[in-house]
């Protein structure tokens, strides 16, 4: 063994080698192999290793083993711990949870059997999801509204919060691990039809059981498998593998997302529907993404934690069912998010997250080298309308304005369910109607700047942005263009639910004052 060893290397460190022998029990070592192991100091591993940071085993169960050993408890992991600590915000937090918790086992997925890493990826879930509940303050929830939270462990784009489950993942991490590596020498033999994999063997078995997880939860993945284990090979010498994973994933994502919206439909609930269109829209997730740099982009930990309830439809805590502003009964009951459509609200907390908007986009037009004034006068020869904004923006003349439309609101749930922007597209025609004749006399284009409360950007207004973020790369500003193109729709994002958290904690305050203030009377 020694003279083996040293016909490939020079000089051999054996304090830093380790032997693993998983065939003990059948064939056990010679006990002269043995005694010259450990008189090298190389300790022999029967049941399991850890190699390239991933464990190696004679079964199942001993790679399950391994891995408990090398990550430890993972319930008192300090990494989420401290995530839940007072000095980091919760928007933070978040991020940090998207950004290193769930990649962090990403590696161990694409490198271990499902069936050895489920109950680490099982207990990995239980922990994220209730570090999720800590930083959202969902603890005591009702049942109801734990299962809404689930929504957290879904896609951005389906309008959760890119937090991915380790158990729904690991089968596809490792069948398009292994996919990824049907080229090597050693699996050639199999590349054949005359040369299957052999049906005995502990990678036909894992390979079998994941072929089956992925098609029984998602059917439509079947015409990008094998049809069983044994072509596995076979089918992936031609097949394309680099995008395997992210294909999967992308499938099942959309399946578990189309049977959330076939139940919705199905149960008549019109409410469920439009959020789930409304949350998984265009841009609807840009202010989960944007990153706390500046005052613009940062959202407090309660204004964050509003933003969630309302992107999730749980409603706030210990709300009074009647609305004291409008003076509607049951007006929370049968709507949770009644202020931010609540006419009482509309001068003040509604029209101040319009300002936040408008004050948000005036600014990096300016920054970017444009010109914006905002509410220009005497703009239109009949009356005195006049638009939020007047801009000249590279080759651009423009008038704005800006609104901003809850869809889930009685007057716009229905066509909220119809598809997703259905209510800013329908604000663009409304100001479109209003101001096009007004920018036509002044041979400028208007551009209706329409969001919705759930995060949702317009068309239109999604193309002023893209304006203003190449405007800042022709025009090398101050401002990197990486960098306005990093924060613009974060910045603008953000203001939205700054203004929905104002409106919803001012409703409660009226609500609560008035209730104090009736016994006292």
């Amino acid at each position: 063994m020694r003279s083996n060893l040293l016909s490939y290397y020079r000089h051999i460190n054996y304090r830093k080698c380790k032997f693993a022998y998983f065939h003990q029990e059948a064939q056990p070592l010679a006990e002269s192999v043995t005694s010259w192991l450990d008189d090298c100091h190389i300790s022999i591993h029967y049941d399991h290793i850890v190699v390239l940071g991933g464990v190696i085993g004679r079964n199942v169960e001993q790679i399950s083993v391994g891995l408990g050993k090398l990550i430890g408890d993972i319930g008192n992991d300090p990494f989420f711990s401290r995530l839940t600590h007072p000095n980091l915000s919760v928007q933070r937090a978040m991020i940090l949870l998207r950004k290193c918790a769930v990649p962090r086992m990403g590696y161990l997925l694409r490198v271990t059997p499902p069936a050895a890493i489920a109950d680490l990826a099982s207990k990995f879930d239980h922990k994220l999801f209730n570090t999720i509940k800590v930083l959202l303050d969902m603890e005591g929830e009702s049942e109801e509204n734990i299962i809404k939270l689930k929504q957290a462990l879904k896609p951005l784009r389906h309008g959760g919060f890119g937090l991915t489950s380790a158990v729904h993942t690991s089968p596809i991490a490792y069948l398009s691990s292994v996919a990824s590596a049907a080229a090597v020498p050693v699996f050639s033999e199999f590349a054949s039809a005359q040369s299957q994999l052999p049906n005995d063997c502990p990678l036909y078995q894992h390979l079998s059981q994941c072929i089956q997880m992925i098609t029984h939860d998602t059917p439509s993945s079947r015409n990008l498998l094998p049809r069983n284990a044994a072509s596995f090979f076979t089918h992936f010498t031609s097949a394309q593998t680099s995008t395997l994973q992210h294909d999967l994933n992308t499938r099942a994502a959309d399946n578990q997302f189309n049977k959330a919206l076939d139940e919705a439909v199905q149960n008549n609930n019109l409410i469920e529907l439009a959020r789930l269109l409304c949350t998984s829209s265009p841009h609807a997730s840009d202010w989960k993404e944007a990153i706390p740099t500046n005052k613009d982009t940062t959202l407090t930990n309660t204004q964050y934690q509003i933003a969630a309830r309302l992107n999730l439809g749980i409603p706030m805590r210990s709300q009074c069912p009647d609305c004291h502003g409008c003076h509607v009964k049951n007006a929370l009951k049968n709507d949770p998010y009644h202020y931010l459509s609540c006419p009482a609200h509309r001068r003040r907390e509604i029209t101040f997250r319009h300002n936040l908007v408008l004050q948000v986009v005036h600014r990096y037009i300016n920054y970017v080298g444009g010109v914006a004034v905002k509410e220009p006068h005497d703009l239109h020869d009949a009356d005195g309308r006049r638009p939020d904004l007047q801009l000249i923006l590279r080759d651009l003349h423009a008038l704005c304005d800006v609104r901003i439309s809850h869809p889930l609101c009685p007057t716009h749930v229905s066509s909220a369910a119809t598809q997703p922007l259905a209510v800013a597209m329908l604000g663009e025609r409304i100001k479109t109607n209003k101001y096009k004749s007004t920018a036509e006399q002044h041979e400028a284009k208007f551009i209706p700047f329409v969001m919705e409360s759930t995060g949702g950007i317009g068309p239109e207004s999604a193309k002023l942005l893209d304006q203003i973020i190449l405007a800042s790369r022709d025009h090398n500003t101050l401002w990197p263009h990486e960098v306005v193109s990093q924060e613009l729709r974060g910045a603008v994002a953000v203001a939205v639910q700054k203004g929905n958290a104002m409106t919803m904690i001012a409703g409660r305050n009226l609500a609560i004052g008035r209730a104090a203030a009736c016994p006292a009377a």
